[in-house]
């Protein structure tokens, strides 16, 4: 039979005793697995991106571009075109 915790037991053993695993929470095979699993999807996040080239085109697509907001955004945006 396994010894499992028991907090109710006489405290007379050391309490390294107490939580000596009996057997693995987890058995080396489904920890490897749990490991590879993480690996692929961190791994790829890492390395999501290059840097940004030159040729690159972004495109506004909006309802509304007469707002106040969007014309300040666009005069900065043609401003910083032109000093390249």
């Amino acid at each position: 039979m396994p010894r499992v915790y028991n907090p109710y037991r006489s405290r007379e053993k050391s309490s390294k005793d107490m939580f000596a695993p009996q057997e693995d929470r987890m058995p080396r095979q489904r920890q490897f697995l749990a490991f590879v699993a993480v690996l692929l999807f961190v791994v790829p996040l890492l390395n999501c991106g290059s840097g940004h080239s030159a040729d690159e085109l972004y495109v506004l697509v909006s309802t509304n571009i007469q707002v106040p907001y969007w014309k300040a955004a666009g005069k900065q945006r043609r401003k910083r075109s032109t000093k390249r």
